[in-house]
């Protein structure tokens, strides 16, 4: 009988309030690898280059998957989805294991990729040093790794080994089989306090069952606010029109000066909203008038990647709606079939690098929230894979009057990786 196993990954960007370490979750008994995390992984600059591109392409194609012939807000976090599938892919082989890296633009080898995504976390954990608020209180980014297993199941040791090393991951033992409900409340709630209450069901009701066998699990966490807050009795009801819409609808815009950067690339400008710390930010692309759903069907990840390359420094004379996606749990089993991952989700899948136990992915799950305001960002995304069996010239000054629908990222300045991407084309969404 083909067995179930569910992996899972939680990314959260939570801004402006949580001051203290979230309670770690539920506790359970825990078996790991005898390695330890690689704390210095080496990752030549051509590899990091190469793997921030390949994931803006992955963090593209998904996009346009999951708005294609939809009229609405959008918001996911590619790189949760991409972290999740990567411990998977730690665990796959044949052409599971080649379909999979096609999917998701893995063109680095193994042993290259997981290094590579040890890489991008420890620089992310190091952008709480630099980053204050106004009122001093640090910026908060760290990422956690954990895997929820059976615990009669037998898992291989280069897999976890690949999972301790690379992704500080250890194995929570759980009972799925005889307590496939309390273990799918135990995973749910480690990620609900990981995200800050933001996600707090990513796996529904029968989505872990008495044949599940892993659930893999990555959280990042996220805390910082504007480098300056923008005024609240700055904040008026303007105009936005929204996508194929006729008649502009008032929206609660906010009005401030920003020390920002600025792009044209075209079709569309770009204006970037740094946070505390200017080594994380919000970029915002606003299409031409009229031209979004045009611009969006020419996004590739070489456009995205060449028009963020192109930020320079800028002062803003912003005016930006408040915008507020709070999504449920959605699949993308299909926008990554359309991709060309298929053997994975069929009785075909090879992921036998893990263990002898005949498994493979029944579904991939997301859940997204976000919410933007005067003091700063708050975000969450949580993915779940479930399978069975400077220049010292003064900046240029720049409008950046949002008022129609536009493509939004949180990014990474220094790796340039993508962390969250959407669209807003109607902030009253």
């Amino acid at each position: 009988m083909t067995r179930r196993i569910g992996m899972a990954s939680a990314l959260a960007l939570v801004a402006c309030g949580a001051q203290s370490q979230p309670d770690p979750g539920p506790q359970v008994a825990q078996a790991k690898s005898a390695l330890s995390r690689e704390v210095n992984p080496s990752v030549s600059v051509a590899d990091q280059a190469q793997f921030v591109t390949d994931n803006a392409a992955f963090a593209v194609d998904m996009y346009k998957g999951l708005v294609a012939g939809k009229k609405s807000n959008a918001w996911f976090s590619p790189h949760s989805i991409t972290s999740a599938l990567a411990m998977t892919y730690a665990g796959a082989s044949g052409k599971t294991a080649t379909e999979i890296a096609k999917a998701l633009h893995y063109t680095l080898p193994g042993d290259r990729l997981h290094p590579a995504f040890n890489w991008l976390d420890l620089e992310l954990a190091k952008r709480a040093v630099v980053g204050k608020d106004q009122s001093g209180q640090p910026l908060k980014l760290r990422a956690v790794n954990t895997l929820f297993a059976e615990q009669t199941t037998k898992w291989k040791a280069p897999f976890l080994d690949t999972l301790a090393v690379n992704y500080g991951a250890g194995v929570n033992l759980v009972d799925f089989v005889a307590a496939p409900e309390p273990s799918r409340k135990t995973i749910n709630e480690w990620v609900s306090f990981q995200t800050e209450k933001k996600i707090d069901e990513l796996l529904p009701s029968g989505a872990v069952t008495s044949d599940t066998r892993l659930v893999l699990v990555n959280a990042v966490y996220f805390n910082a606010s504007w480098t300056k807050p923008l005024e609240s009795s700055k904040t008026t009801n303007d105009d936005f029109t929204t996508l194929g819409g006729e008649v502009p609808v008032k929206v609660p815009t906010m009005h401030g000066t920003v020390t920002g950067a600025y792009a044209d690339a075209g079709g569309a400008e770009l204006f970037e909203l740094p946070y505390s710390g200017e080594q994380t930010s919000m970029v915002i692309v606003l299409p031409k008038a009229g031209a979004f759903s045009t611009w969006e069907s020419q996004l590739t990840g070489a456009s995205l990647t060449a028009a963020l390359t192109g930020l320079k420094s800028a002062t803003l004379d912003l005016s930006l709606p408040k915008f507020h996606i709070n999504g449920t749990t959605v699949s993308v089993r299909k926008e990554l079939q359309t991709l060309g991952m298929n053997d994975a989700f069929s009785s075909a899948a090879d992921f036998s690098a893990m263990t002898d136990v005949k498994l493979s992915i029944s579904d991939v799950l997301h859940q997204a929230f976000l919410d933007v305001n005067e003091q700063g960002t708050e975000a969450a995304a949580a993915t779940a894979v479930v399978a069975v069996g400077g220049s010292s010239a003064p900046p240029e000054a720049h409008v950046a009057k949002v008022d129609r629908p536009f493509f939004v990222v949180v990014r990474d300045r220094v790796t340039g990786g993508v962390l969250f991407a959407g669209r807003i084309v109607n902030p009253l969404e």
